[in-house]
């Protein structure tokens, strides 16, 4: 098959340049992008760890008739937070086409989350009930994960 501007490789569908050597589309890795998500990674999963190693001392400072089955449902909080909003997140990615303002809710979820976290023990009352409601809303923000992942490999393609 030809075209005006040469003939066209029939196995690519490429055009080939007209000495006969097949055009290369060349790609920029953008390695910017790929720094940030894997920083925005490294800083979930740390936190993430942090807060788990010291989540049951803490509850049971604040209250220590604390339950360990009530520990069990503030750590699942997180889980099940991630498992509700990764995949809104990646619809509503999907529809914007971009991943910036996904991301940029995520952190601002995972800030309101932290800060909740750490301001805990102001509240007059069911302190350890104001740790489940920040593990869940750090986990909306922690849902990010896919999105980093998926946008990390398929940035460049």
């Amino acid at each position: 098959m030809t075209t005006s501007k040469g003939s066209v490789h029939p196995a690519n569908g490429q055009a080939a340049k007209p000495n006969g050597v097949k055009a290369v589309e060349e790609r920029q890795t953008a390695w910017t992008s790929l720094y940030i998500a894997s920083s925005l990674g490294l800083i979930s999963a740390t936190q993430l760890t942090i807060y788990f190693a010291s989540q049951w001392p803490f509850m049971k400072v604040l209250d220590p008739t604390v339950t360990e089955f009530f520990y069990g449902a503030v750590v699942a909080s997180y889980a099940l937070a991630q498992c509700i909003f990764g995949p809104l997140l990646g619809l509503w990615s999907n529809r914007i086409g971009q991943l910036r303002w996904p991301l940029i809710t995520c952190s601002g979820f995972m800030t309101a989350g932290n800060v909740i976290y750490a301001t805990v023990e102001l509240l007059p009352s069911h302190k350890n009930w104001g740790l489940l409601v920040a593990r869940f809303i750090t986990g909306i923000g922690g849902s990010n994960m896919g999105l980093l992942m998926v946008g990390g490999v398929f940035k460049n393609w």
